[in-house]
Formats: structure tokens, C-alpha cells, sequence
């Protein structure tokens, strides 16, 4: 064999070369007894090109084998680990460095800034998988910026301090306050495990495409250590669920001001053929400065060329009869949701709370529209309000864009009335 000029083995021309490297094998060494005749050329070295010809030639006293002409294979399978232990006396405190490791730690040139953490894009992670095609398509038509929506590789106690205090709790996360280490404001970040990361990235993907002043915003998104960190604004009246109960009854001011509000998101994330499908007082989320904002994106989805959804999805005491019927949808089950948060703020709690879930479900599928438990106590702007969003024809139903032009709307409180009434709201009046 020859040595060619970058540096490989060779004989018989290039068409008997077969490359060995580094993932198959380190080394492999001759065994001087298979052939007292051979020479040190036939020892193989990490990487090298080897000559199969010079290797396994039909007889001839410089052959390595005997025998008839034999055909290898590629080994298959193999995993090449790296055994990295703690060794004060090791450059870099560690043994077992690839040479290649320690050439670039070793090199002025590296800093911290050297190694740029993974950034992944939500799109690509859900692309290729059957249940998010109809999803990701409709997203690319209608949010260019579907792109730039991405969940960061890198360690989130670089950039927030995590407090233990817990502010809220879902079905698979818990939300705990923390702050930035930047400019020391507060942020709310849910946790989470990464056996969530595609649900995950697709409320992501819905929460950023509704980009709206009446939606809770998502500064960034960590993936590490098995766990998924959505740092979002802060929202310190926690959610419209914390105020309603029995010993509270919303002013009619206050209650058109809410639905105003999510109306206006809800507005904007039809019109992109998008469906919550989770509107309740718990994710409706209050700010002590007045705001009211829609969160929790978890079951938010894509509707279907047609406009319509038929799986089911939401929390049942605030469920549209026709997902209860596993009919076909539309953003108008999101209303219907809405009408009962309304419904709730007035009397404490959703209709049929006080039944089981089961018993609940047949009497959304079956009975007729939902009122005030005290309708006269209302005006007839806000029971003409909850007929529109109530009713159980769909075709009938108003969309959100329709009840955006409601007359009860036009008596909803300002920013600073509703501040100072949620303000006024102690912890004890809510019992």
C-alpha cells in the first residue's frame, strides 16, 4: 500500500477504498498470527481509508486471509460513548476530553459567547406529524411570523429568578412567580414537563398569532432539564375566577367590561380561524392597573377549511351544547362561553355547577337557554346580551364580531372604574 497525498491508504485505485470512521471504529490492529509476512501497512488507523483488495486477497503470500473471496459488511448499531470523569489534575478539571474539545477550549478565541444555545422552532417540531397538519397549515396562511415563534435550549435561572410561590396550578403545569435579572420585572412562568413540548408549541404558536392588547404575552420560552418555562406578563389580580363567588355580584358596569374586552381578542382570533375553546373566569386573568386578559392557550385550535372543529374540547360547565353533541363547531362556541362567564359574574357560579359532571353534560345537550337566576334584578340590555350569546341555534347565535356591536357593551366601566372596583375586592369578600 501507498500513502496518497492526503494522507490514505491506498491500492487497487479509488474504487476499492472503503472509508472506516470514527462512529464504526477506533482501531483496528493486524494479527501477526494470520500472516508471519505481513507488514505494518496493513495496520488500520482511526479514520483512515483502507484497501479491501490489499486486505482480503485470494491467496498469494502477502494476503492477510485465506480462502474464498469474502464480503463485509458495514457494522451496523454501534454507539461511540465518551467517558468524561472529574480530575483535578486534568486540564479543565476533566479526564476523557476528545482531543477536538480540548482544542477548542484551549483556544483565546473561546468565551462563554462561543456556544450559541439551541434554538428551536415551534413550526418544524409539529411539521411531519399527522394531527397538527390541518394546524400548521391554516398557521402559515394566515401568521407569516409563525417562524420566528421558537423555545430556547438554555437554562432559564440565566436570565429569571424563580420564586417558589405559587400563583396558579393547571391540569399537567403549575405558574410561579419570578423575575428578571435584567430589569427586575415580574413575570409569571409556568412549568411544565417536556412530554408536553408539541401541545406545548402549538399554544404558543395560537397565543403569538393573536397578538392583542386583551392577551397575555409570552416573553420567552426554556427547554431544559426535561421541563418546559413559559415566562409570561405578569398578571397580579390572578384570574376572574379568584373574584366570582356568592358573596360578590358584578355590577353590570364591570360585567360589560370583561366581555368587551375578551370580545375584542376573541374577534381577532376568529377572524384567523382560530377557536379558544377554553373561555372561563379561570383564564381570564386581571391586572391591579385595570387590564383583563385572555390566557391559557392549551386548548386553542385551527378550524378546518370548512371553518368548523368537531372534537370536544373545553371544561364542561362552560361547554356549547353542540360540542356536548360532538357537532360540528365554530368560533361560536367560544361565545357561548362567554355568555356563561357572564352569567357567572351575575349570580357566582357557571349554571348546573352544583350538579356532577355527567348530569351537568345532559343538561347543557338538553336544556334551553340559560338566565340569570334573578332576572329582574337586571337590566334588559344585559338579558338581551346573554339571549345572543345563549342560544342554543347555532345559526342564531351571535358571532363575537356581532356582540362587539351589542348595546349592552356600550355601558361597560373605563380602565380606571374597574381598577379601582378590583382593588376594592379583599380576599374575604370573595368567600
Amino acid at each position: 500500500m501507498e500513502e496518497n497525498q492526503d494522507g490514505r491508504l491506498q491500492e487497487g485505485g479509488p474504487s476499492s477504498l472503503v472509508p472506516i470512521s470514527d462512529n464504526q471504529i477506533d482501531s483496528v490492529d493486524y494479527n501477526p498470527e494470520l500472516d508471519n509476512d505481513a507488514s505494518d501497512e496493513t495496520v488500520m488507523k482511526r479514520g483512515c481509508f483502507v484497501s479491501l483488495a490489499g486486505l482480503f486477497r485470494k491467496g498469494g503470500e502477502k494476503s492477510v486471509l485465506y480462502g474464498d473471496d469474502v464480503v463485509i459488511g458495514r457494522p451496523v448499531g454501534l454507539t461511540r460513548m465518551i467517558h468524561i470523569s472529574r480530575d483535578p489534575t486534568a486540564p479543565f478539571g476533566l479526564k476523557g476530553l476528545p482531543t477536538g474539545w480540548e482544542k477548542f477550549l484551549n483556544d483565546p478565541k473561546t468565551d462563554s459567547n462561543s456556544v450559541t444555545p439551541r434554538t428551536n422552532r415551534c413550526l418544524d417540531i409539529l411539521s411531519g406529524d399527522p394531527f397538527f397538519s390541518v394546524f400548521v397549515s391554516t398557521l402559515r396562511e394566515t401568521f407569516p411570523e409563525a417562524d420566528q415563534v421558537t423555545i430556547v435550549e438554555d437554562d432559564p435561572a440565566t436570565f429569571y429568578s424563580l420564586s417558589t410561590k405559587q400563583i396558579g396550578e393547571g391540569g399537567f403545569s403549575k405558574v410561579y412567580q419570578g423575575t428578571s435579572q435584567e430589569d427586575g420585572h415580574l413575570v409569571a412562568i409556568k412549568v411544565l414537563s417536556d412530554t408536553e413540548l408539541k401541545p406545548v408549541c402549538m399554544e404558543l404558536l395560537l397565543q403569538k398569532a393573536v397578538s392583542h392588547a386583551h392577551v397575555v404575552d409570552v416573553e420567552r420560552t426554556f427547554l431544559w432539564t426535561h421541563q418546559l418555562y413559559i415566562v409570561m406578563e405578569n398578571m397580579d389580580r390572578g384570574s376572574l375566577a379568584s373574584f366570582v363567588g356568592p358573596a360578590v355580584r358584578f355590577p353590570e358596569g364591570a360585567i360589560a367590561y370583561v366581555c368587551k374586552c375578551i370580545l375584542e381578542a376573541l374577534a381577532v382570533m376568529h377572524a384567523a380561524r382560530h377557536i379558544h375553546r377554553d373561555i372561563k373566569s379561570d383564564n381570564i386573568l386581571l391586572s391591579s392597573e385595570g387590564a383583563v386578559k385572555l390566557s391559557d392557550f392549551g386548548n386553542a385550535t385551527a378550524l378546518t377549511e370548512a371553518g368548523q372543529r368537531s372534537s370536544r374540547m373545553g371544561t364542561i360547565y362552560w361547554m356549547a351544547p353542540e360540542i356536548v353533541r360532538r357537532e360540528e363547531y365554530t368560533g361560536k362556541a367560544d361565545v357561548w362561553s362567554l355568555g356563561i362567564t357572564a352569567l357567572e359574574m351575575a349570580d357566582g357560579a357557571p349554571p348546573h355547577s352544583e350538579e356532577q359532571p355527567l348530569q351537568a353534560l345532559l343538561l347543557i345537550k338538553s336544556s334551553p337557554s340559560p338566565k340569570p337566576k334573578h332576572p329582574e334584578e337586571w337590566s334588559e340590555a344585559f338579558l338581551d346580551f346573554l339571549r345572543r350569546s345563549l342560544d342554543t341555534d347555532v345559526d342564531a347565535r351571535a358571532s363575537s364580531e356581532e356582540l362587539l356591536q351589542h348595546p349592552f357593551l356600550q355601558t361597560a366601566w373605563s380602565v380606571e372604574e374597574f381598577k379601582a372596583y378590583i382593588n376594592s375586592i379583599s380576599y374575604r369578600d370573595r368567600d
